[in-house]
């Protein structure tokens, strides 16, 4: 007797791909500095009702429609026009959630973040630890030995500190020594319970130079009247010797009077410009340099003079020189491209790198 066939498996069908969200939402970009909303939403308004306007940078801004409709009408009709007052072409496309490089942009999560995450406790007795930076209401610490715990690596075996978790504080100061608890959460590990146990060293104070107390000086016989013969001189040695001592003594004054207004040197400095020496090696945008991350990020220009400026990246650094100047971050004009100076307020794209004198900017081009 034959055996049964087995009954057939349906294999389901695989699911098609889902279509993509449409938008009521367009991206406007390219307009002049100083554009401001209201310039723009009526720029915009003959395709419909815009609902709402978010700016995304001095020249970029989202605007939403009530339908999506009227964001396609307003793309295919104001991409590549010119905004009354203003002298450059402006971009609009429907936006797509994405950011600059073509990642999708994350839309913000409702809920808690930073130190209101949910955490949990991972010692059960306090562990001490080194203060590496702390700016606003964050920074980084570096507990004296290596936590043994999956999370620990994350951040390069930095753990997370905030103004919130602080004792009888309410700042750190960068190399203080404490000692706290540890947590984890959804970002990583973080401290908690944190109490100062030692400030930073202070730089040694130069040592009390003692004045060496000096009498008067020994009272000198008066220089004899011209003409006159001191005892044991010929005639003439005398208004002679009185002459040379004339001429020396303002000779004297002259040379310290020349000293004090700096005659041989700016403000008083005695070697003169001559005596200076510019120090050897590389120096300023030739110092060596390791770049940092992989990917351009943005920023602001502060100022820029010169050759030289500072910009101010959008976000925080994760890195300890972050700190060094107060988190700006400089730029020479030998890492501009396609420019040859910035203003002030500019945005900006960027690497970062790292050298001697702290971090720096290099590729450095202007936002789209």
């Amino acid at each position: 007797m034959a055996a049964e066939a087995a009954p057939a498996v349906p294999i389901p069908a695989e699911a098609a791909p889902a279509a993509p969200e449409k938008s009521n939402r367009v991206f406007v970009r390219g307009f002049d500095f100083g554009t401001t909303e209201e310039q723009v939403k009526a720029h915009c308004a003959a395709a419909g009702q815009v609902v709402s306007c978010e700016k995304q940078s001095n020249n970029a801004m989202i605007l939403t429609y009530s339908t999506q409709e009227e964001a396609e009408k307003a793309a295919a009709t104001f991409n590549q026009t010119v905004i009354e007052g203003n002298t450059r072409y402006i971009d609009v496309k429907l936006d797509e959630g994405k950011e600059r490089g073509g990642k999708q942009r994350k839309p913000k999560e409702d809920g808690p973040s930073g130190p209101d995450l949910p955490r949990q406790r991972i010692t059960e007795a306090p562990i001490a630890a080194t203060v590496l930076r702390f700016m606003g209401n964050t920074g980084w610490i570096k507990p004296s030995e290596p936590v043994e715990h999956p999370e620990f690596g994350r951040h390069k075996g930095k753990i997370y500190v905030h103004k919130k978790d602080l004792q009888g504080v309410e700042s750190l100061q960068r190399d203080s020594s404490i000692v706290c608890h540890l947590y984890v959460d959804g970002a990583g590990l973080g401290a908690e319970e944190v109490t100062v146990v030692a400030l930073p060293p202070s730089p040694p104070a130069d040592a009390e130079k003692k004045a060496s107390v000096k009498g008067p000086p020994p009272e000198s016989p008066p220089p004899a009247a011209p003409g006159t013969v001191t005892e044991g001189a010929k005639p003439g040695e005398g208004k002679e010797a009185a002459e040379a001592q004339a001429k020396s003594s303002s000779k004297k004054k002259k040379k310290k009077k020349n000293k004090a207004k700096g005659k041989n040197g700016w403000g008083g400095w005695n070697g003169g410009w001559k005596a200076w020496k510019a120090p050897s090696g590389p120096n300023g945008p030739n110092l060596s340099r390791t770049r940092i991350g992989e990917s351009p990020i943005s920023g602001t220009v502060l100022r820029f003079v010169g050759n030289t400026g500072w910009i101010k990246p959008s976000e925080n650094v994760d890195h300890p020189e972050f700190g060094k100047h107060k988190g700006k971050v400089y730029v020479h004009k030998k890492d501009l491209q396609g420019l040859e100076s910035l203003d002030k307020d500019m945005n900006v794209v960027f690497h970062l790198y790292a050298d001697a004198a702290g971090l720096g900017a290099e590729e450095v081009t202007l936002a789209l």
